[in-house]
């Protein structure tokens, strides 16, 4: 057996539309046992269950996969080996470590595994209540779940039309997290508000990491302050989305764009034919398509036949990737993984048209 057929936990996030929601969801992402121990107590079992301390309990995808990764075993190689090869591997590799382990105190099971020095201890409250505090943040919606919070803040004066009968709010997304999911961070985002599709801008329009030093009230307030004072980058990603909404600059993804895409959506999703519906082909056009990249990167091909496929532009298959979030119901680090999709295709028109 592989730890891929493993059943593993699977938590759900909460979506609130309002700070009210928000607060009377917030459990879901506090409400955690923790406490430190040594790489000798964890035993990964037969049944793909982990016992701590002589507890057992399921695993979420998120813990073994964070445990895996401080062990620096290869998430690929993981899921593939033989559960009692990786079941050797966790046990000798983590000899000697020190450990901090979060625990559901909602639905009791294991939720990260993180080597104790990289934990950041934070309240999501505190920062939240500084937050509030700030009249630059406008709260649109935020997703809660065991690995923290994703909070979504609307601009100043920062709703555009992008192009007839299409308003985008801009801001942006922080992400908090109390059980180890890394340290406070944020993007410069987008939300089209006819359907919630969103957008991760790219790190190079601005991204916000919290302080290293300092005390806890310090950082926050420099890295929400960071955040604050970022809005000529800000304007730069909202240009940038307004640019390929519109169709100004002319160039349309070909079939080279548009396999590159497939591919990360694949990655992300883990199946051919789910990458297919959400960008709207059929087996038989995927097919024709990669045939297409195979021959352009022939140099002896005799097909000069360059014309995409799939005629479409980057903004219409930029809201087909950032669409997938909700017609397939993805939380987490899928969900994120295709906003982020969603920003870089934005990037990448831009770069085109430039070159």
């Amino acid at each position: 057996m592989e730890l891929k057929s493993v059943d593993l936990y699977k938590p759900r996030s909460i979506f609130a539309e309002s700070r009210e929601e928000l607060e009377d969801n917030l459990s879901a992402a506090t409400n955690f046992e923790h406490f430190r121990v040594a790489g000798e107590e964890l035993q990964l079992t037969d049944g793909g269950t982990m016992v701590v301390r002589g507890e057992e309990k399921q695993l979420t995808e998120e813990a073994i996969k964070n445990l895996c990764k401080e062990l620096h075993i290869p998430d690929p190689f993981a899921k593939r080996i033989p559960l009692h090869t990786l079941q050797y591997n966790i046990q000798q590799l983590s000899q000697g470590r020190q450990f901090e382990v979060f625990t559901s105190n909602t639905n009791n099971h294991w939720v990260n595994f993180i080597d104790r020095d990289k934990l950041l201890p934070i309240e999501i409250p505190t920062i939240l209540e500084a937050i509030t505090e700030q009249d630059t943040f406008g709260f649109k919606r935020a997703e809660i779940n065991e690995a923290g919070v994703a909070l979504f803040y609307q601009a100043p004066d920062m709703i555009k039309p992008v192009r007839v009968n299409d308003l985008v709010s801009f801001g942006w997304q922080l992400r908090l997290s109390e059980s180890g999911f890394g340290i406070p961070s944020g993007s410069i985002y987008a939300l089209r508000l006819v359907c919630t599709n969103g957008a991760i801008a790219p790190r190079r329009y601005g991204s916000f990491r919290f302080p290293k030093r300092g005390e806890i009230e310090t950082r926050t307030q420099v890295f929400l302050q960071d955040i604050v004072n970022s809005h000529s980058r800000l304007e730069k990603f909202v240009d940038a989305y307004k640019q390929v909404a519109s169709g100004e600059g002319g160039s349309l993804p070909g079939n080279r764009d548009f396999n590159r895409i497939w591919n990360a959506v694949k990655k992300t999703l883990g199946d051919p034919e789910t990458a297919d519906i959400v960008l709207g082909i059929d087996k038989d056009t995927r097919t024709t398509i990669k045939s297409k990249v195979r021959d352009e990167r022939d140099l002896f091909s005799d097909d000069e036949d360059d014309t995409p496929v799939v005629p479409t532009t980057w903004y219409d298959l930029m809201n087909k990737v950032t669409e997938a979030p909700q017609t397939l119901k993805l939380t987490g680090r899928a969900h994120q993984k295709m906003q982020a999709l969603g920003g870089k295709m934005i990037d990448f028109a831009i770069r085109q048209n430039q070159s």
